[in-house]
């Protein structure tokens, strides 16, 4: 069984894959110390924030003292006390919300450089959101394209050389089509010839086939360009590990985001299907025969009484009594 952390911020992240990294370890430490198996560069996130120990098909999320604590969904774990859970949780440390999950997969090839790379990655991330481009560049201090500069991507390499594919493309006619490569690779960066016509040099070094690591402060030579390079990044990183931790509400990190979505209940009430008119052998009725019903339905109603009718009965008792009176009064 494998563990899987995936880092997100305070929203999901688009591209879960790329903060992925799996562990076929039992025990996991995730802090913002380089030594961290996952780096979490933010100072709202210990030193050694937390830590994963695998149980047979769960584990257990253990708080290592931590300033802001650690989370298991809206659940704050005692400093030191095991919290063990099922086969996925989500963990909030700091600004970061993990996913772990546990499950059968392989194990992220040289886990320590990855967790490097992801850490990077974030610092760019955060840099980009305060205007700041952290990514590495390179730029043309002389030669003929002077002044033109190229910003590298995590793992594509770049083409330096005349040809108008080329990444970074120049006009200087003592360089090949396709003059040299580099790669951003982790923390750092790597240059080689691809068999250019007049040779090129990094620093003091001859360059050939193979990769050779571009140290800071060395500039690339070919033809009659010189090119040089800045990353940012690495030191950035370097300070965030360095800080002292920062006091940070954890408990307001909205976690409805990666929460599913409750499925709509369903209504016990059935609604009555109306029924169908039976069809009928009888002829319809004519319009006397109706309105016989309807006087026959009336009488039928006879016993209920307006206030008129009252009325009029009491007036014809009344004249009736009147009448039997005089005709008493006749006789005698």
């Amino acid at each position: 069984m494998a563990i899987s952390v995936i880092v997100h911020g305070a929203r999901p992240c688009p591209e879960p894959d790329k903060r992925r990294i799996t562990f076929d370890t039992p025990r996991i430490v995730i802090g913002r110390a380089s030594s961290s198996d996952v780096r979490l560069p933010d100072a709202s996130v210990s030193p050694r924030h937390l830590t994963i120990q695998q149980r047979g098909n769960r584990f257990a999320i253990v708080d290592e003292g931590s300033t802001n604590g650690t989370f298991v969904g809206r659940t704050k774990l005692s400093p030191k006390a095991p919290q063990v859970v099922d086969q996925r949780a989500f963990v909030r440390a700091g600004r970061f919300v993990l996913e772990i999950s546990i499950g059968p997969g392989n194990a992220s090839a040289q886990p320590a450089a990855v967790a490097k790379e992801l850490a990077l990655g974030l610092v760019i991330e955060r840099l980009l959101e305060e205007g700041e481009d952290a990514r590495p560049q390179l730029l043309v201090e002389s030669g003929p394209d002077a002044g033109a500069a190229l910003v590298l991507e995590p793992g594509e390499p770049a083409v330096i050389g005349r040809s108008r594919e080329a990444e970074l493309a120049l006009t200087d006619a003592g360089a090949s089509r396709r003059h040299v490569e580099v790669l951003w690779r982790g923390d750092g960066i790597v240059v080689r010839d691809l068999g250019s016509k007049s040779g090129s040099e990094l620093g003091d070094r001859i360059l050939g086939s193979a990769s050779t690591p571009w140290r800071e402060g060395e500039k690339l030579l070919l033809g009659d360009t010189v090119i040089g390079r800045a990353f940012d990044a690495p030191e950035a990183l370097s300070e965030i590990e360095r800080a002292p931790d920062e006091k940070f509400a954890t408990a307001d990190i909205d976690l409805s985001p990666f929460e599913p979505e409750p499925e709509p209940e369903e209504s016990d009430a059935v609604e009555a299907e109306p029924a169908e008119a039976a069809p009928s052998d009888e002829e319809t009725p004519t319009p006397e025969e109706t309105e016989e019903a309807a006087a026959l339905a009336a009488r039928s109603r006879g016993a209920t009484w307006s206030m008129t009718d009252v009325a009029v009965v009491l007036l014809a008792l009344g004249v009736f009594s009147l009448s039997a009176v005089g005709y008493f009064v006749l006789l005698r």
